[in-house]
């Protein structure tokens, strides 16, 4: 499933001030990438998304690691699984530039990702 459904389940949730409206996008949502999911762990990773948060607690990514950002992508091609990988992948750096390190991944996530998945 591409990430960029996930964004506009949000942003749909966000829009609309009905607790049922809101329950039946966030099913909805659930449901397809239920279906599209090769494995569990990419259906808890974009259930946690919707939520907003991240299955990593902790990435090492801090708000100075946003600066500075990439332009957003035309097209999406972000799935939810390689955001999970991509995030695991941060989460793990460690050791002298580490720092930058994750950075760098990060950067290249956002390079991927449309305006509104970023």
């Amino acid at each position: 499933m591409l990430f960029a459904d996930l964004a506009a389940t949000s942003a749909a949730v966000a829009a609309v001030s009905g607790r049922l409206a809101k329950i039946d996008l966030l099913a909805g949502c659930l449901r397809r990438l239920a279906a599209a999911a090769a494995e569990p762990r990419v259906l808890a990773a974009g259930a946690a998304y919707l939520a907003g948060e991240v299955l990593q607690r902790q990435t090492g990514v801090g708000y100075a690691s946003l600066r500075g950002l990439p332009p957003a992508a035309g097209t999406a091609s972000l799935t939810v699984a390689e955001v999970d990988t991509r995030l695991a992948a941060m989460s793990v750096v460690g050791g002298r530039g580490s720092q930058a390190e994750r950075r760098r991944q990060l950067h290249d996530l956002f390079d991927r990702a449309t305006a509104d998945e970023q």
